[in-house]
């Protein structure tokens, strides 16, 4: 159980995170609501506004938590070395083939999130993209 608010903020923004995770599995972007969302946490569907003000940023959150893991498998393979441009391109590709989520908020979503979202939550996403 979480010690302190931020520890319990953190683990709550998670938990609404991966409930959107799962329902975007199935779902279109379109077609998921933050009731869908709360229905897939442990509190109120109205808890959630607590955390984001709308669908849009956590599927922002989503987006920026897949571009920093693609982030970090790609520092790992950087430092694992390789043997050229090739093994570089098929180290990318296979590390891409691994996030069909971000790919797909990337060519489909990208607009809606950033447009319905607030600029404090636009500025940590635009930090974890730019990193």
């Amino acid at each position: 159980m979480p010690k302190g608010s931020k520890e319990l903020e953190n683990q709550r923004r998670e938990e609404i995170v991966d409930a959107c995770e799962r329902l975007y599995a199935v779902r279109s972007f379109k077609d998921i609501t933050i009731k869908d969302i709360g229905g897939e946490t442990s509190f109120t569907r109205t808890s959630i506004y607590n955390y984001f003000v709308n669908k849009e940023e956590i599927f922002l959150a989503l987006f920026a938590r897949e571009y920093m893991r693609w982030g970090d498998a790609l520092q790992e393979a950087a430092e694992r070395g390789g043997s050229g441009a090739e093994e570089f391109a098929d180290v990318v590709a296979a590390s891409l083939a691994e996030r069909p989520f971000m790919l797909k908020l990337l060519a489909m979503n990208m607009y809606d999130m950033e447009d319905s979202s607030r600029q404090e939550r636009l500025v940590e996403f635009k930090r974890a993209y730019a990193r």
